[in-house]
């Protein structure tokens, strides 16, 4: 292969929330994963809950980063600026870091992690446009050179021609600005936003509505708030190396808190 990071890829990070997400099953007593049976209204209301974590820290994430762009744009002094800064870039990507837990996790509740590779695969085939899936790439590779032909395919007028960069060289992630720009990621988070509602409103049974809940709807429509939230990671100038590492430090946070909790937990009033 070309790219040096193939331990490094998609299925890396699969495994990695799929050694986190044990630890929860036995600490939080939930369900196993793959749910077996998606009818069920306490299976789809986990579901569902974790959709609504998932947004809940991409609004998060967008909060940081309106604080750097505030901050950049104030009148503090510069050492002082600059530590506020890095403190809201530090926490823009651990807030990045907790969307891709959420979004692994529920794809492996849904037993679709095997799945969105395929999706993005069927994607290239069926729009010439967008660059083609390169087996000699690793996945996330393909899907951020993907998710990047998109952008720059469709909304190269909103972005490219308005973009001003903020003069700090360490702003890295999320931080290009000018009117059109913001306003087309704002666009995006309200598409991911948007497909996980409808994702979630396919995934609920109602006593009123005859036949079946359509968990083929739900799963089509999380795939596309997927694919806009992939797209949302390319306008925030992230590769596909910088979001392996950033969900790496998720995760080691995560079985941290773990450990020192059980630790605690397990502590006498002697101890």
């Amino acid at each position: 292969m070309k790219s040096n990071n193939k331990d490094r890829d998609w299925d890396h990070l699969v495994n990695l929330q799929k050694g986190l997400l044990i630890h929860y099953i036995s600490i939080e007593k939930i369900p196993m994963y793959p749910l077996e049976n998606l009818e069920d209204k306490k299976h789809q209301k986990l579901v569902r809950s974790l959709m609504d974590r998932l947004v809940e820290e991409l609004i998060e994430a967008l909060e940081k980063r309106t604080r750097i762009l505030e901050t950049a744009n104030g009148e503090p002094d510069a050492d002082s600026r600059k530590s506020q800064i890095k403190e809201y870039q530090n926490g823009f990507h651990k807030e990045i870091g907790d969307t891709l837990h959420f979004l692994i996790e529920i794809l492996l509740y849904l037993d679709l992690e095997k799945v969105l590779p395929t999706s993005y695969q069927e994607w290239c085939r069926e729009d010439g446009q967008i660059v083609p899936w390169d087996n000699e790439k690793t996945i996330l590779e393909n899907i951020f050179g993907i998710s990047k032909s998109v952008v720059q395919l469709n909304y190269a007028d909103d972005i490219w021609n308005t973009v001003v960069l903020l003069p700090h060289e360490e702003l890295i992630a999320g931080l290009r600005i000018g009117g059109n720009y913001d306003i087309l990621i704002e666009r995006i988070i309200l598409r991911v936003i948007y497909h996980l509602q409808l994702s979630k409103n396919a995934l609920k049974n109602r006593d009123w509505r005859k036949g079946k809940t359509d968990i083929l709807e739900s799963k089509n429509l999380l795939l596309r708030a997927i694919q806009y939230y992939f797209y949302l990671l390319v306008l925030f100038d992230y590769k596909f190396t910088d979001v392996i590492a950033i969900y790496e430090n998720v995760n080691l946070e995560n079985h941290s808190r773990i450990q020192t909790n059980n630790n605690e937990s397990t502590q006498t009033p002697f101890s």
